[in-house]
Order: C-alpha cells, then structure tokens, then sequence
C-alpha cells in the first residue's frame, strides 16, 4: 500500500478495497513522505510494517501532532466559510478547488475523536529493496525535493513508478516545503527510470506516463523564469501561464512563485 490518505475513514475504505481485490492482508504499507494527506491514516494497518525514510519519521513524529492539533483548532471554522462561500461561487474552477479544501476540512472534524499519530516502524535511507515471489519493489529516497525526504515506489518488472508527491498530474504543485532547484534534478533521473511507457502514478491527479514528469519539468521552468523576471524587471504579475491555466489549485501557482521570489532575493535559488 503507498500512502494512507488524510484520515481514518478513507483509509478503512482503502484497506477494505485491497484485501477485496487481492484476497490478502495489507502487509507492508510506504509513506511517500510526511505530509499529514499521505500518513494520517497510518493507524488503520496496525498489523502491516509502516516503512518510510528515516527522515521522513522524524518529520512526522516532530511536526504531526502539533499540525493534527491545528487543524483541529481551526477545521470547524474553515469548513463553515468554505460551506458559505461556494454557495455564491459561481466559478466552476473555483468550486472544485473548494470541493478539495471542504473535503479536507471535513475529514479533520470527523475525525477528531480517533486521529493519532503512528509512525513507521521500519526506515532507510537511500534505498530498500523488497522481493516478493513475483515481483521487486524499489523503494528510492530523494533529498530536498517536494519535501526534506520523499521516496518513489518502482515497480521494474511492471514499469510502474509510484512518485508520491514529486509529480503532481495537471494540478499546481505545493513547493514551499522542498526545493524546487533540488525537485528538477530529481524528475529528470526519474524520467531515465525504464522504458517510454513507464506507468507513473502521482501523488495528485491522473495515472499518466513520462510525460506526466517532464510537464512537472516545465512547470519549474517557467516558474523559475517567471520569478527571474519579476526581479530583473521591478514587475508584480502573479496571473498564472497560460499553459498552466487548466491546471487545478490556482491558489498554489501564486505561494509557489512568492516561495522562488523569496529565494532567488535571500541567495538562496
């Protein structure tokens, strides 16, 4: 099983789909990285080994029960606003943002009384390999990229590339935990992984292929060029590209180009 989701109650329908289409137990569960969406329902597969990096652990057990108790705080809040605003939004894009955010937020009130955090019990750093009788899954850790540690789950004898949050499919990515210099680098050695018609499943969005990748490829590029622009030029346009318009989760294109500003203007890009 890679990644958990955001709570409890999907993460049971998740396990009851698995042990339904394969007629086996989870056995071993991957957190791609830290993020609360892609571990929070760690604690359905109590009986599975969790595995992670080693830095991802220490990510969660810092970070996650001070974030479960924010959320917690301010989800009811949230949801009430996000509830009222969609019903004078008139914008279809606009309302299937907020979709996802109302889905958030009431996952995290529903939850309220059961969420706790469950760290993996097995970690590596680098790379572990897992052979099964029919097939080997490549587990391989990135540094600095979407976040201070993510892994890709590589299946090579399927061709199939589970990317965790590194690859996004047509949707604005969330940057401002990583670094986005670091994250190219990354996608183009996972472009090299196997054949063209490699099977990439990405943390958000549709199954897609390589193409998925160098997409992500060129959304860094021309956010990079973008944010060089504004500061060579005193200019102040946020609007998104416009081959980028169709993608959903506007909201991030803007934090991620003020994210690269606040780098390349501290030296740090």
């Amino acid at each position: 099983m890679v990644d958990t989701f955001l709570a409890p109650e999907p993460a049971r329908r998740l396990h009851r789909l698995a042990t339904e289409l394969t007629s086996n137990p989870v056995s071993y569960v991957v957190n791609t990285h830290y993020h609360n969406d892609h571990i929070r329902g760690n604690q359905v597969f109590s009986d599975a080994i969790i595995i992670s990096t080693a830095q991802t652990r220490r990510l969660i057990e810092e970070r996650e029960p001070g974030q479960i108790e924010a959320d917690m705080a301010s989800a009811p809040d949230q949801l009430k606003r996000l509830l009222n605003q969609k019903v004078t939004e008139t914008d279809p894009k606009a309302r299937l943002d907020m979709d996802m955010w109302i889905g958030y937020y009431q996952a995290m009130v529903e939850s309220e009384e059961e969420l706790q955090t469950v760290l993996p019990s097995l970690t590596f750093s680098n790379q572990l390999v897992l052979h099964g009788r029919d097939r080997t899954v490549e587990l391989k850790e990135f540094v600095s990229g979407h976040t201070g540690s993510d892994l890709v789950v590589w299946l090579p004898d399927d061709g199939v590339l589970f990317s965790g949050d590194l690859v996004f499919n047509r949707m604005h990515p969330y940057l401002a935990d990583g670094s986005p210099e670091f994250l190219k680098e990354t996608l183009r050695s996972l472009t090299h992984l196997g054949p063209a018609s490699v099977i990439v499943v990405p943390g958000h969005g549709e199954v897609g292929g390589k193409g998925t990748i160098e997409r992500m490829i060129d959304y860094l590029t021309v956010l990079d060029d973008r944010a060089k622009h504004v500061v060579s030029e005193g200019t102040s346009d946020t609007s998104v590209p416009a081959q980028f318009a169709d993608w959903e989760f506007d909201q991030f294109y803007r934090s991620n180009l003020s994210f690269v500003l606040g780098r390349i203007r501290k030296g740090s890009y």
